[in-house]
């Protein structure tokens, strides 16, 4: 069963509709339950109990069964003001030397952070935070008392001027999102006028907040940000080497509330965040469980369940073009969806910028591991073919010469990795490129160093799913040109987790002595 992009094991479904049906259990020990049955973690080892109860309605209106009633919690309050903090909240105005060192405190007791929310009730005019989730705060004090409260939480996962500054898309938002830290509240007392008290207090904290937050959540940040109202210039930010890098939109008056719109500004915490954030996160194999579905669901559930594409939109479509694809295999799109409206929302999909043809692929090799594993032998065969269109090549761009660059046959090039039993059946696509040639000659040499390279990738495919199915022997197999002295190297190097076979062809020329009718054979 799915839930977003997390699919349960039969087993905890199961569990969890016995769990319903005596309805005995509470909403925290089922939430528990789901989290020791599916080793949910977070990066500390700790159980996600909150997320498991967070997905516990869907998972009940799914199995079509009631929840208990929620605990009551304790009332919502703001903790009571403190009138008079102690120390320097009281006046102070001099230099920093004069102020005296300046300390930045963990708050990591419950008094610490009662008199951290203090300060903020009385001085920030949001008053105390009251986002869910991971916090760290810091209690920033001097020789006379308390100077006021930092503190951060983890990031929204959408935030539209950082997000297009990074050139973020969805899938790699999803995999860096929790490397960034949101400093939701800064205040300094009132009264306290201290020149660069803020930017100096910005270097001590800087310093030490990718370590502590570390220690705290199990996470090493890379990034901090932080939203300031447009009427406010965040003069010690940009003191303190901040970087805005744009502002919201606000909301305008309405029934949800008018929302100012703010500036958002950006604070590395590593020589290299910015390279971090924007690095593609690999699509590993092997991350889903397995697949236990009805004996009535069809071949395109099987087949892309386990997509993970972050827009949940796209993994219902996709699903629905494959059982248009089931019902009329090898046929084109127009006999694939013959009315207009479908015809339009599948090519739509196939141009969406937010997948590509790797998305559609990684869950059919989902699908081919899992065959893999009950498999004793499974040939991965790979190969490549040509594609003509020299008949489009005057309405299609990049296409790209098949034969020699004086002809005028224009295509494709496509190489597929295909796995079968050693009786020949099918049991899926594990790895599928198309290129074209360039019009261009760039040396045969170069241009044969290019494409070789695609007999690598299949074969790193092959290692892939001999790592993930140890009980299995996988053998790659590819025809001559696949007989290059480096493949052989890399075998040799990982031999346990695949076997690599060269289908070498052996051609006989017969040359027929006219005079003394004797045929003379070579190879």
């Amino acid at each position: 069963m799915r839930v977003g992009l997390r699919i349960f094991r039969p087993q905890t479904i199961a569990w969890l509709r016995e769990a319903l049906q005596r309805g005995q259990l509470s909403r925290a020990a089922l939430g528990r339950g789901i989290c020791e049955r599916e080793d949910w973690r977070n990066p500390k080892g700790e159980y996600c109990t909150a997320s498991a109860r967070t997905v516990l309605p869907t998972l009940a209106a799914q199995l079509d069964l009631p929840l208990p009633e929620a605990q009551p919690g304790p009332p919502a309050c703001r903790p009571r003001s403190s009138p008079d903090p102690p120390g320097p909240s009281t006046g102070f105005t001099g230099s920093l030397a004069e102020l005296g060192e300046v300390s930045v405190h963990w708050a990591r007791t419950a008094a610490q952070r009662r008199l951290c929310a203090a300060l903020l009730d009385q001085h920030h005019p949001l008053g105390p935070a009251r986002a869910p989730g991971c916090r760290l705060s810091y209690l920033l004090a001097a020789a006379g008392g308390p100077l006021g409260v930092l503190s951060f939480v983890a990031a929204p996962f959408r935030l539209g001027p950082r997000d297009a500054f990074l050139g973020w898309d969805d899938r790699t938002r999803g995999a860096h999102i929790e490397r960034i830290l949101s400093n939701d509240r800064f205040v300094l007392v009132a009264g306290v006028q201290v020149k660069n008290l803020a930017s100096h207090v910005w270097g001590k904290t800087l310093q030490r907040l990718a370590r502590d937050w570390q220690r705290a959540h199990g996470v090493r940040p890379w990034m901090v940000e932080t939203c300031v109202q447009s009427s406010r210039p965040g003069t010690s930010y940009k003191a303190a080497g901040w970087q805005c890098v744009g502002a919201t939109r606000g909301r305008p008056p309405g029934a949800g509330g008018a929302v100012e719109a703010k500036t958002v500004w950006l604070r590395g915490l590593e020589p290299d965040w910015q390279q971090k954030l924007c690095q593609q996160p690999e699509q590993t194999l092997g991350q889903y469980p397995e697949l236990v579905l009805d004996a009535e669901a069809s071949w395109a559930r099987r087949e892309y369940l386990r997509s993970d594409l972050p827009d949940g939109r796209l993994r219902e479509r996709l699903e629905q073009m494959g059982q248009s694809w089931e019902r009329h295999p090898g046929e084109d799109l127009p006999a694939i969806f013959p009315h207009p409206a479908e015809l339009r929302a599948a090519t739509r999909l196939l141009h969406n910028g937010r997948m590509s043809a790797a998305d559609i692929l990684q869950p059919h090799r989902e699908a081919l591991l899992e065959r893999v594993q009950v498999e004793s032998t499974v040939l991965l065969v790979q190969d490549t073919t040509t594609l003509n269109y020299t008949n489009l090549r005057g309405v299609t761009r990049g296409l790209g010469p098949l034969q020699d660059r004086a002809s005028s046959s224009r295509g494709l090039f496509v190489h597929a990795a295909v796995g079968f039993t050693e009786g020949g059946r099918p049991l899926g696509v594990s790895g599928l490129e198309r290129w074209a040639r360039p019009e261009q000659d760039p040396g045969q040499a170069a241009e044969r160093e290019k494409e070789s390279r695609r007999w690598f990738r299949g074969f790193e495919q092959g290692q892939q799913l001999g790592r993930c199915s140890p009980q299995t022997r996988v053998v790659v197999v590819g025809d001559r040109e696949s007989d290059i002295f480096e493949l052989f190297e890399r075998q040799a190097e990982r031999a346990a987790e695949a076997g690599l076979l060269v289908r070498a062809a052996v051609y006989t020329q017969i040359t027929v002595n006219a005079s003394s009718d004797r045929a003379c054979y070579s190879r």
